[in-house]
């Protein structure tokens, strides 16, 4: 089968190697998954903020604007040209979303969090017929997207995500990102650790930095 993995949603640019020096949960998503579908002897385009078109490990990588722009019509004729039988989009976002929809590709959606674009006003997309199914990380956001647009218990599905400390065993060099803090797999799971830090970073700067009794430390969550 001929499969799209689009990612709609990144702050930084990744691709197949990006696991070797660290990458969130959403893009370490995006790459485990092309290179297991790829295994399964599919065909599969990972479109998504890499740099440049390329093909590594039987995975073919387009670059996000290669294909997608402001131009719907565009954007749907670069998609058939592809010859997508089906697309998962991850992180799904509007433009994006309407385009592979207009093609009548049947998609498959991944939500790695609820302050995504289509969370806010996407309900009518989500019910879209061209969507066969959606995805949350944890039950908990899957009852939430149930109840908030009414999509029936069928059409969601959960599967954990998270960066595994598996992927890295065996490599040479230290890794420039921290991997051992883990998150993507539950809501509450990153809150945790930055609540139980903050009461350490907050004795190290009293005791070495400010010498001030008193100071509150605010923890801004980004994702929930």
């Amino acid at each position: 089968m001929k499969i799209g993995l689009v990612n709609c949603i990144s702050l930084v640019s990744f691709d197949e190697t990006s696991l070797e020096s660290g990458v969130g949960g959403a893009q370490t998503y995006v790459i485990c998954l092309s290179k297991a579908l790829a295994d399964m002897g599919h065909e599969v385009t990972v479109v998504c903020q890499c740099f440049s078109e390329h093909t590594a490990d039987g995975v073919r990588w387009i670059p996000l604007s290669n294909i997608f722009s402001v131009d719907i019509d565009y954007s749907v004729s670069r998609l058939w040209r592809l010859g997508f039988e089906a697309v998962i989009v991850s992180r799904p976002e509007y433009n994006v979303l309407n385009a592979v929809l207009r093609s009548g590709i049947p998609s498959y959606l991944v939500f790695h969090g609820l302050n995504e674009g289509l969370c806010i006003d996407g309900g009518d997309m989500l019910r879209h017929p061209g969507v066969r199914g959606v995805v949350t990380l944890t039950s908990w956001h899957a009852e939430y997207m149930k109840g908030l647009f009414g999509l029936e218990s069928s059409a969601v599905a959960v599967i954990p995500n998270g960066i595994s400390p598996d992927d890295f065993i065996g490599m040479d060099e230290p890794h420039p990102v921290d991997h051992s803090i883990l998150w993507s797999s539950e809501p509450q799971r990153g809150l945790d650790i930055l609540c139980a830090l903050g009461t350490k970073i907050r004795k190290h700067i009293v005791n070495d930095i400010c010498q001030e009794a008193q100071m509150n430390i605010s923890i801004c969550v980004t994702d929930y």
